[in-house]
């Protein structure tokens, strides 16, 4: 009877089963070895963007028995909570082995821009960026409508024409805000906007001046001209010298048609009046004539 007994109870105290955490002499290490030798234990590590490797206590087959120590090495751009895990009795490693992105700082949008990733972009290694916050510069001119004057026609009896235009309008593409010239009503125009860029309007005006057929001295005679001498607006005055009469008129206009006022003027011989009664009336005759 007594040896059945003692064969039961024995029985009893070494019952526990492979993972229970039951160990029928507490921590012995030595147990465990002798009894579970080579038996995979822990989950086997399937770990992405990372190199592994495990080093088991014995040289055991598999790399998950318990005891074995593995290093996780990810690769650039990700990182890990813990490099080095250990299969412990619980059939867990000892910590999260996983590799995780490595992230940056959330960018904050920059005002007046915005941004995406580059297509060429890298992981990063030291959790920040390579460079401070950018910011976004106006760099375009403001654009600025110039006058549509091209020809003028000069005034009468000049070579020259006011004229005059209504004051440039500009406008910024960033903002809106520009800042004129001290003078806006002169050639060319400038305007600036809040950042300094300059916009610059310039244009020219071409005066033409409208010109008769050129007139020419007399024989016997000679003209004199104000202005251009054949410009609109021009006029001509003609003397004959002594000893004969001015024919025609005296002074011509150059008109808006581009027609001369009046008609040819022209220097006939005098007729000699010799019935005078003074050498003085005589003379006077000689000198050079012209119209009133």
């Amino acid at each position: 009877m007594w040896p059945v007994l003692i064969l039961a109870l024995h029985l009893c105290l070494c019952a526990g089963y492979e993972g229970s955490g039951q160990y029928p002499y507490g921590d012995d290490e030595d147990f465990y070895s002798r009894r579970y030798k080579g038996t995979p234990w822990c989950a086997p590590i399937k770990a992405k963007h990372a190199d592994v490797r495990c080093r088991t206590p014995r040289g055991e087959h598999y790399k998950n028995v318990m005891g074995t120590r593995c290093k996780i090495h990810c690769k650039r751009g990700y990182e890990v909570m813990s490099p080095e895990v250990v299969c412990m009795a619980n059939k867990h490693w000892s910590a999260n082995y996983a590799c995780s992105e490595i992230r940056c700082p959330k960018l904050d949008m920059p005002a007046n821009g915005g941004y995406k990733w580059a297509e060429d972009h890298y992981l990063p290694v030291h959790k920040m960026w390579s460079s401070g916050a950018p910011t976004c510069v106006d760099i375009d001119p403001p654009k600025i409508q110039c006058p549509t004057i091209k020809d003028k026609w000069a005034e009468p009896g000049k070579l020259t024409a006011r004229v005059s235009w209504d004051t440039p309008e500009g406008m910024d593409t960033a903002d809106g805000v520009l800042t004129e010239s001290k003078d806006s009503t002169k050639c060319p125009t400038t305007v600036f906007d809040r950042a300094g860029n300059r916009g610059t309007c310039r244009f020219s005006v071409r005066v033409r001046v409208r010109r008769c057929s050129p007139l020419f001295p007399p024989d016997n005679g000679y003209m004199k001209c104000d202005s251009d001498k054949d410009n609109y607006g021009a006029s001509c005055e003609f003397k004959c010298t002594g000893g004969f009469d001015l024919q025609g008129s005296a002074a011509r206009v150059c008109q808006y048609g581009l027609t001369w006022s009046g008609t040819d003027t022209t220097c006939t011989p005098m007729n000699i009046n010799v019935g005078v009664r003074s050498a003085a009336a005589l003379l006077d005759q000689f000198y050079e004539r012209g119209d009133c």
